[in-house]
């Protein structure tokens, strides 16, 4: 499990080496701050990694609070310049795999001290995986759809741990949220440093085709 913190170094030097691409919003103007907030993401879940990876039981909880953390900051870097949850789909379906995989948890054996942070955790990542795919929603560019898929692998790594922990066994568990984690991680990543073409941002006539403004 070394190979999980190493990676977010990796990543940290990947996202500062990238900085000349950082994300813009839909203007096409470029946002600096979300870097840094890309970079916080990393780094909690640098320590998640470590908490996780020595094995206690009493590392749990702050390895969990850590990756919330990060998700509340990857959540800040994919809402920024776009409105929050755009594809209202995307947000029923990964709040209602969220409630599922918690009554799953809860039925199995979660232990009764872990369920409100357990929770939590599972509310805050079906909404950054929501955000990720509203934000493909209004972007429809290869770099959103990278970030989206990302979120998406980071809720599936995070089921089989959990499934793994507090329910049964899963076959080769530790390989199969290796493999996710890693595809999570290095796909926002990609998706939010990498510079994708000019047409694929939206513009603000654009944008306000896709939600017109209220009054």
């Amino acid at each position: 499990m070394v190979f999980k913190p190493a990676a977010m170094l990796f990543a940290c030097a990947q996202v500062l080496a990238s900085a000349r691409h950082a994300p813009t919003d839909h203007a096409g103007r470029s946002h600096p701050i979300s870097l840094r907030w890309l970079l916080v993401a990393l780094q909690w879940s640098l320590v998640g990694d470590v908490c996780l990876m020595l094995s206690s039981p009493a590392m749990f909880v702050p390895g969990l609070v850590s990756f919330l953390l990060a998700h509340l900051a990857y959540i800040i870097v994919m809402k920024r310049g776009l409105p929050w949850f755009a594809d209202r789909r995307a947000l029923v379906i990964t709040l209602l795999l969220g409630v599922g995989m918690y009554i799953i948890l809860w039925t199995g054996g979660l232990p009764a001290e872990l369920r409100i942070p357990v929770a939590v955790y599972v509310t805050v990542i079906a909404l950054m995986a929501a955000q990720a795919w509203g934000r493909w929603h209004v972007m429809r560019s290869t770099n959103a759809l990278q970030v989206a898929l990302g979120a998406s692998c980071f809720m599936v790594s995070d089921t089989i741990l959990a499934l793994d922990r507090f329910v049964q066994p899963v076959p080769h568990a530790p390989f199969w949220v290796l493999i996710s984690y890693f595809a999570a991680q290095a796909l926002i990543v990609w998706g939010l440093t990498g510079k994708g073409p000019a047409s694929s941002q939206p513009t603000y006539s654009q944008f306000s085709s896709i939600n017109p403004p209220t009054r």
